[in-house]
């Protein structure tokens, strides 16, 4: 199922609480910008831009179904891309989903935008539970002093979703000296009722 046969348009918006924005799938028109706003975000960490190869992993490893952009300013901005920040997230295995990659712009960052699209991608994955094909999985790395606060910061609201963490490992220097990570494996879990 893609993200538009979940509720979530790949050209049309959704709208979200912030003025003039919208959450929707990515589309390959958005790639520059998602580019553009990774250098800005990761500019002084260059291990963490990874450019042209983010697209052809969304490409091969059905990408598009679980990836997200969230757009800002008038309608005629986001027409034109207004890509302010965004989640990537592939499969490269049947229901093992990884999260790839995932930035807001600095200036936007702190103002919830983050969360929206991660419970926009929650959703994403309990539609994909609900298929019945076997039992699906959430990996990511995370960054240990910035992504790894933020998704503790919201450890009950995921677990009350069914997003479980199954596993919690420290990877130090992961991202080269000194710059430690923690992977998360979580498991997607349905209620009672939706099973």
């Amino acid at each position: 199922m893609s993200v538009q046969k979940a509720g979530i348009p790949t050209g049309g918006e959704v709208k979200r609480d912030v003025t003039n924005a919208a959450i929707r799938g990515l589309t390959e028109k958005d790639f520059p910008d998602i580019m553009s706003i990774e250098r800005i975000v990761f500019g002084n960490e260059p291990d963490l831009i990874y450019g042209v190869n983010t697209t052809r992993v969304i490409r091969e490893q059905n990408g598009f179904r679980y990836s997200l952009v969230y757009t800002a300013g008038s309608v005629e901005l986001r027409r034109k891309g207004g890509v302010m920040g965004y989640l990537v997230a592939v499969e490269p295995e049947p229901g093992m989903i990884y999260l790839y990659d995932f930035a807001v712009i600095p200036s936007l960052q702190g103002r919830g935008i983050g969360w929206e699209l991660f419970q926009l991608f929650a959703t994403l994955l309990l539609v994909r539970a609900r298929e019945g094909r076997g039992r699906v999985f959430l990996d990511m790395h995370l960054r240990a002093e910035t992504s790894a606060p933020f998704m503790e910061k919201h450890a009950l609201e995921l677990a009350a979703q069914g997003i479980i963490l199954r596993e919690r490992q420290n990877l130090f220097d992961h991202y080269g000296p000194g710059k430690d990570a923690e992977y998360h494996k979580y498991e997607v879990v349905l209620h009672q009722d939706e099973a």
